[in-house]
Parts: C-alpha cells; structure tokens; sequence
C-alpha cells in the first residue's frame, strides 16, 4: 500500500514474510508467488528454498519440488535431510530414471547418517528401477538388524512373491513373512500375502485373501488398491501368480 515507504532491500524482506504467512495458512500458491519474488532479489536464500520446495510438495507437484531442493542442494550438499526430501519426490515424480537418481540420493544420505528409514527407502528405489537383487539385500539387512520390522517385512515379501526375476523369488518364504504382518487395517498387507499365495502355488488361498481386500477397499469411500487388487484377482482365476510390473525399472514385465 505504501511502497515509497520500504527500501528496496526491506520490500525484498517483506515478500519473504509474506510467503511464510501464507504458507502457515496453507496458501500454498499464493506464499510461492510471494516467494518468487522474493527470490528473484535474493536468489542464493537457501532456507527459503527449501520452504518453496515444502510448499510445491503439499501441492503435490514432485516435478518442481525437486528442481527447487536441487538449487538448494548446490549451495550446500551435505544436507541428509534434502538429499532425501529430493529422493523423496523424484520417487512420487514416479519416472524409472527418477528412481535410479533417488537409490543414489538415499544411498548419499545414508553415508553421511545412516538410519532404517533411509535404508528402507533406498530399497524402494533400488527395487522401482530394476535392481530387486540389491532392494532385497538391503531389506534382509535391515531384518537382520531389527527382525520383524512391518514395513521391511511386507516389502521383502512382496518382492520375494512377485518381482520379474524367477531366481529371487521364494514363495514359501513370501508366505511365512507376509503371514507375520497380515493386517487387514493395513489393506495393502493382504495383497502382500494374496500375491505370496499364489506364488507358492496356493491359488484358492490367495483368492480368499485377495476378495477379503477387495471387500474392504469396496466399503470405504475412496479406494487405493480396488483396482490393481482386482487385477490381482483375475490372475489367481487363472491360476497365475502376480507380478508387480513396476519391479522391471521401466522395462516392462
């Protein structure tokens, strides 16, 4: 309202401030727009950075929520926590090269401060861009250090049930791990245990479980899984184990 008011600088300042505001009233957009041209000024404002790239985050826009951790990352690159947020969203970007970038990205990060959630997420990574053998070393590794871990379990039996690779599978083994955190207030457990089913050739067993989810994810409001679990039905009426199309890195099942 009174520009003549501020020097340049201290309305540089205020375009900061105001970003945050808005950001604190999850006005995502408008604290970017006050942001950018805050930036514009003061372009090597790494904490203002990495609040633009929160910001881009709760928007759901991965794509821009990177490019922006990257500028961040040049200015200092021994941060755990960017190293893993830029990860984190080159995974929800959801491209197989993105995900080999994140392995490289977590396996940095866990140099710097190893910890069980980095290792599980590179994991992740390592198994989204192809390379289960490595994603399954990594998850028995973090078993071997604290057995039973739910999410470690789960996904080691995923990948020991439905990866592309028939040397690495173990269906019998699939089924003793799935067994162990079958939840059904944790949907995507039971298609965990469906898919280790049908890969120890235990098809009836495995449509049992695969409609009990279905049944479920058909009563709540919005579905996650109904349609790959339905998917997941039709192979076991088959008689033909699943396979995660996502394991192949991009190169197809």
């Amino acid at each position: 309202a009174h520009p003549g008011v501020f020097s340049a600088q201290e309305r540089s300042d205020l375009q900061n401030y105001l970003g945050a505001v808005l950001y604190d009233q999850n006005k995502f957009q408008e604290a970017l727009t006050a942001w950018n041209e805050y930036i514009q000024q003061v372009p090597g404002d790494r904490a203002t950075l990495v609040d633009m790239a929160r910001a881009w985050t709760a928007l759901k826009q991965p794509i821009e929520a990177a490019a922006t951790l990257r500028q961040a990352l040049r200015m200092k690159r021994d941060d755990v926590d960017l190293l893993a947020q830029l990860g984190r969203s080159l995974m929800a970007a959801g491209d197989p090269s993105g995900f080999r970038e994140a392995a490289s990205l977590f396996r940095e990060a866990m140099a710097l401060q190893p910890s069980r959630v980095l290792r599980f997420e590179l994991a992740q990574a390592l198994g989204l861009s192809g390379r289960c053998e490595e994603a399954i070393t990594e998850l028995r590794a973090i078993l071997a250090a604290t057995p039973g871990w739910p999410p470690a379990t789960n996904n080691l039996a995923w990948l020991l049930a439905t990866g592309p690779d028939a040397s690495l599978r173990d269906g019998p083994e699939a089924v003793r791990l799935a067994t162990t955190v079958r939840n059904p207030e944790i949907i995507f457990t039971l298609g965990t245990l469906s898919a280790a089913y049908a890969e120890a050739g235990q098809f009836d067993d495995a449509l049992q479980t695969i409609r009990e989810a279905i049944a479920i994810e058909q009563a709540r409001p919005s579905s996650e899984y109904l349609k790959d679990f339905q998917t997941m039905q039709a192979s076991y009426e088959a008689r033909q184990p699943h396979r995660d199309p996502r394991l192949a890195g991009g190169q197809g099942s």
